[in-house]
């Protein structure tokens, strides 16, 4: 990954992000909340469960957007990630993924990745399917 248009910084956010999400999905084998990864300019970092039905009326709706706005109010987080539970549409082929979005304040937009997963059998198996993947660039994280 290190022809990546991603900073050191950000993608080891992501890769906690990746690995956090990947831990809730084989877990719950089922559809999981968003969380945050946060970092200060000191450096600290904070992974957050974000539970919807706290998040606000909407937030259920949209995941990404209570994300956001949430880390709108911290002030202090210099870079994070937003982890969450949805889907790759790769030549009309609808998988489900982990998705993380990555950004720093006050830069223009995000970074995105994936990792594939499948869930199956009576036991409900849990697998990733293929590599991490880089999505691209997105909407901002934080302002």
């Amino acid at each position: 990954m290190s022809e990546l248009p991603v900073t050191p910084e950000l993608l080891s956010i992501a890769e906690v992000g990746l690995d956090y999400g990947i831990h809730l999905a084989s877990d719950t084998k089922e559809t999981f909340h968003p969380a945050l990864v946060t970092e200060t300019a000191a450096g600290e970092r904070v992974l957050d469960q974000i539970f919807l039905g706290l998040a606000g009326s909407q937030a259920g709706e949209d995941p990404l957007g209570a994300a956001v706005s949430i880390l709108g109010d911290k002030a202090e987080v210099v870079r994070a990630a937003i982890v969450l539970d949805g889907y790759t549409h790769i030549s009309d082929v609808r998988e489900d993924a982990i998705l993380v979005r990555v950004g720093e304040r006050g830069v223009d937009h995000s970074h995105e990745f994936a990792q594939r997963y499948a869930v199956s059998g009576l036991r409900k198996k849990f697998r990733t399917v293929g590599n991490v993947g880089y999505i691209g660039e997105s909407a901002p994280v934080l302002p």
